[in-house]
C-alpha cells in the first residue's frame, strides 16, 4: 500500500472578508460593552402609589396607614393615592449604557445625572435619613394642618431657630427700619404679639399675614426664664410666585400639642411631597360620610402647619402613576403649574391647590359630579379656571 504525499495547503483570504470580520468582532464587543458599562445616570419614572385611607405591612401584619386615638372616626370609601417618583440607578447599584438609552427613547422616563440625587459629597445614607426626616416631619404638619382644617385648635410652642432678618442693601443708614435680627436671639420663645397671645400656629400666622409692611411690631418672648420685650419693623417680602407678604423676620421651630393623636405608618418611603394626601386622608376618618364618593383620588404637595401646599418634584411620573393605579382626579400644588403642562395622561382632571381647604374643596366637587369653579394648570402652564 502506497501512502499519499501530505501536502501543505495555504488559503487566501479576501481582505475584505477580513475586514468585514473585524468589523463584527468590534461590533459585538460594542454591543457588549453597551450592556454592561456602568453610566453615571439614574432613571426618573412612576413610582409606587398608596391608599392613605388603607393599610400597610409593618413587621408583617397588615396595620391602617391613619390610626387615630382621642376622637371618634368613621368609615371611609374610595381611595386617597399619595404618589411617589421612582429612581432606578444610584452610584452603589449604577445602570448600564443600554438601560440609559433605552429610558431616553420611552416617553414617560427621565434620565438625570446621578450626582443630582446623590451628590458626590454626601454619603448616601444621610440623603436616605434626610429623607426619612422628611417624611416624619410632613406627617406632623399635615396633623396640625387637618385638625386646623376641622376646627380644633393646636397648642404651639414657637422658638426662634434664627432672626433672618431682611435685606436693606443701598438704603442709607437714616432709612433702614428697626429689623428683627438685630433684637431677636436664637431660642427666644414667643409669648405674644402686639399684646395677642400666642396660642396656635395658625392664629399667629393669620395675625402676622394682617400685618401691614413697614409697621412696629411689639414682640414679648421668653429669654432666660424671663419675658422680654422687643419692637421692631415688619417688611413686605416678594415671594417667587410673585405674591408679596408681611414678614417678621423670624425663622420660627414649632412644637405642637395636638389635642387629637394621629399616627401614620407609611413604611420605606420618605420625602415630604405626602403631606397634602396624609392630611386628607385625617380628614375623611374625622368626618362623617365619604370624602371621595367613592371615587380614586391622587394628588401630591408638600404641607405646612398653616395648610399651605407646597411645590415638590417629579410631577409629570406622579400624574402618570395616578393614571395608571385608576385616578380619575389628580390635586397638584398650583406652583407646579408650570411643570404639569403638556404631560397630564388622557382621562386624568388635574385641580390646581394652594392650600388644603382648596384641595377639601376640590375632593368634595369630584365627589359631587362637577369642578366647574375649581382651578387648573394651563397649556402654558398658568393657573385657569375650570368651566
Amino acid at each position: 500500500m502506497h501512502s499519499l504525499p501530505v501536502r501543505s495547503v495555504q488559503t487566501r483570504v479576501d481582505p475584505r472578508r477580513r475586514r468585514g470580520r473585524i468589523a463584527a468582532v468590534v461590533t459585538v464587543l460594542g454591543i457588549a460593552l453597551l450592556v454592561v458599562v456602568p453610566m453615571p445616570y439614574v432613571v426618573l419614572s412612576a413610582g409606587t402609589v398608596s391608599d392613605v385611607l388603607g393599610t400597610t405591612q409593618l413587621e408583617k401584619e397588615s396595620v391602617p396607614m391613619i390610626s387615630i386615638d382621642g376622637a371618634a372616626t368613621y368609615p371611609t370609601t374610595g381611595k386617597l393615592l399619595l404618589t411617589t417618583v421612582g429612581i432606578t440607578g444610584s452610584p452603589r447599584q449604577p445602570l448600564a449604557t443600554a438601560q440609559v438609552v433605552a429610558s431616553w427613547f420611552r416617553g414617560t422616563e427621565t434620565v438625570m445625572p446621578s450626582e443630582l440625587y446623590y451628590p458626590p459629597d454626601v454619603d448616601q445614607d444621610e440623603v436616605d435619613a434626610e429623607n426619612a426626616a422628611d417624611m416624619t416631619n410632613s406627617q406632623h404638619t399635615a396633623t396640625v394642618a387637618a385638625l386646623t382644617e376641622l376646627g380644633h385648635d393646636v397648642p404651639v410652642v414657637l422658638t426662634v431657630a434664627a432672626a433672618v432678618g431682611r435685606e436693606d442693601a443701598g438704603l442709607p443708614a437714616a432709612e433702614t427700619a428697626r429689623r428683627a435680627v438685630d433684637v431677636v436671639k436664637a431660642g427666644d420663645v414667643l409669648t405674644s404679639l402686639n399684646g395677642r397671645a400666642v396660642t396656635t400656629y395658625a392664629k399667629f400666622m393669620a395675625q402676622v399675614a394682617a400685618l401691614p409692611a413697614d409697621s412696629e411690631v411689639t414682640l414679648v418672648v421668653r429669654r432666660n426664664g424671663a419675658d422680654t420685650t422687643l419692637t421692631f419693623d415688619t417688611y413686605a417680602q416678594t415671594d417667587p410666585d410673585g405674591t408679596t407678604a408681611t414678614r417678621l423676620g423670624l425663622s420660627l421651630s414649632p412644637a405642637f400639642d395636638p389635642p387629637i393623636d394621629v399616627s401614620i405608618q407609611l413604611g420605606e418611603i420618605g420625602g415630604p411631597s405626602a403631606g397634602t394626601m396624609f392630611a386628607l386622608g385625617i380628614i375623611d376618618k374625622l368626618t362623617p360620610g365619604s370624602l371621595t364618593g367613592g371615587l380614586t383620588v391622587a394628588g401630591t404637595g408638600t404641607i405646612d402647619a398653616d395648610g399651605t401646599v407646597g411645590a415638590i418634584g417629579g410631577i409629570d411620573h406622579k400624574m402618570w402613576g395616578a393614571h395608571d393605579a385608576g385616578a380619575t382626579l389628580f390635586l397638584a400644588p398650583a406652583s407646579n403649574c408650570a411643570d404639569v403642562a403638556g404631560h397630564v395622561p388622557a382621562g386624568l382632571d388635574v385641580v390646581a391647590v394652594s392650600t388644603l381647604h382648596q384641595a377639601r374643596l376640590a375632593v368634595e366637587a369630584a365627589a359631587s359630579g362637577s369642578l366647574s369653579g375649581l382651578s387648573t394648570c394651563g397649556a402654558d402652564g398658568e393657573v385657569v379656571a375650570i368651566r
